[in-house]
């Protein structure tokens, strides 16, 4: 299963942002951001993370292999 918040996490960690970073970029609050993507986040929702990250929507929303396969 997917898990937007951890791909969310990971993206930031990879590119050196916080997820306050990422709110302040989308003009929401960090704990406003981690609520949206739980769950089944919006298609809108999710187009705004992917922007405030300069990433597509299928970034987030991809299984990363590892995970996927328990590695």
């Amino acid at each position: 299963m997917i898990n937007v918040e951890e791909n969310l996490r990971e993206i930031c960690r990879r590119k050196g942002l916080r997820l306050s970073d990422v709110a302040d970029r989308m003009g929401a609050g960090q704990s406003n951001l981690v609520s949206s993507v739980k769950g089944n986040p919006k298609l809108s929702t999710l187009q705004d993370i992917a922007d405030a990250l300069n990433v597509s929507i299928s970034e987030l929303l991809t299984a990363k292999p590892e995970k996927s396969l328990g590695l």
